[in-house]
C-alpha cells in the first residue's frame, strides 16, 4: 500500500527460482510467472513505474518485453574480462532493445582510484563508449 510517503519509479526485482540460472525449461516458467505476476500488478496502478528484471542471464532478451521494461543479460561486471564477455552477450541480443525496453548489461565501473571495483582510466572510457554504442539503460 502507497500511504502516500514515498512514490517509487522504478522497482528491480528479483525472482530467484531454482534451476531459472541454468536455464531448465521449468525455471523459466516459473520465474517468468513471478515476474508477470508483478509487472501486471504495477501496470494495475496508477503510478509509471519502470521494472528492471534482475535474471542475469540472457535467456531473458526474448521475453523482456512481457515481464519489463529493463532485464538484467549476465553476471555482475566486476572486471575488464567482465565488460568484453557481457558487449558480445550484448552484440547477440542487441534486436530485442529499443524504445519500452532494453537489454541491461549491468553497471559501469569507472577508474576512481580507492573504489572496490575499477577499470584503467583507458578501459573504462571504452566500456563507457560501448555502453552508448549499446544503447543501454544509464541510470544514476
Amino acid at each position: 500500500k502507497n500511504d502516500g510517503c514515498w512514490d517509487p519509479d522504478c522497482g528491480s526485482y528479483d525472482a530467484k527460482v531454482p534451476g531459472s540460472g541454468v536455464c531448465a525449461a521449468e525455471g523459466r516458467r516459473k520465474v517468468i510467472e513471478k515476474y508477470t505476476k508483478m509487472v501486471t500488478a504495477l501496470r494495475n496502478t496508477s503510478a509509471q513505474v519502470l521494472h528492471a528484471v534482475c535474471g542475469w542471464q540472457p535467456w531473458y532478451a526474448p521475453v523482456g518485453r512481457q515481464i519489463g521494461q529493463m532485464w538484467r543479460i549476465g553476471a555482475d561486471v566486476r572486471n575488464w574480462p567482465g565488460v568484453y564477455e557481457t558487449a558480445r552477450m550484448m552484440e547477440q541480443l542487441v534486436h530485442y532493445s529499443g524504445p519500452g525496453g532494453w537489454s541491461d548489461p549491468d553497471m559501469l565501473l569507472g577508474s576512481s582510484a580507492g573504489a572496490k571495483l575499477t577499470l584503467t582510466q583507458v578501459q573504462a572510457r571504452a566500456q563507457f563508449s560501448m555502453w552508448a554504442i549499446m544503447g543501454a539503460p544509464l541510470m544514476l
